[in-house]
C-alpha cells in the first residue's frame, strides 16, 4: 500500500467517529435522554452543533476520498507508463 493512501485512509477514520458522535448526540437530543425539558437542555443548540459536526464530517470525509482517488489515480499511471 503506498503511503499516500495509508494518509488517505487515516484521514477517513476521524471523519467516521466524528460522525458516528455527531449521529448519537443527535438521537440522544431528540429522545429527551439528558433530562429536563428541551428548553432547559438546550436541545435546539445540540441539534445545531450535531448537525454542524455531521457536515464537517462529511467534508473530512470528502477530502479523505480525494486523497484516495489521487493515490490510486497516480498508481494506474504509474503501471501504464511501466506497461
Amino acid at each position: 500500500m503506498s503511503p499516500v493512501f495509508a494518509i488517505g485512509l487515516q484521514a477517513f477514520t476521524p471523519a467516521a467517529a466524528r460522525l458516528n458522535a455527531a449521529a448519537d448526540r443527535t438521537v440522544r437530543a431528540g429522545a429527551g435522554l439528558s433530562g429536563g425539558t428541551a428548553r432547559e437542555n438546550g436541545w435546539g443548540d445540540d441539534i445545531v452543533q450535531a448537525r454542524a459536526d455531521m457536515m464537517r464530517a462529511r467534508h473530512q470525509a470528502a477530502a479523505a476520498a480525494s486523497i484516495i482517488r489521487a493515490a490510486s489515480d497516480a498508481a494506474e499511471a504509474s503501471l501504464d507508463i511501466r506497461a
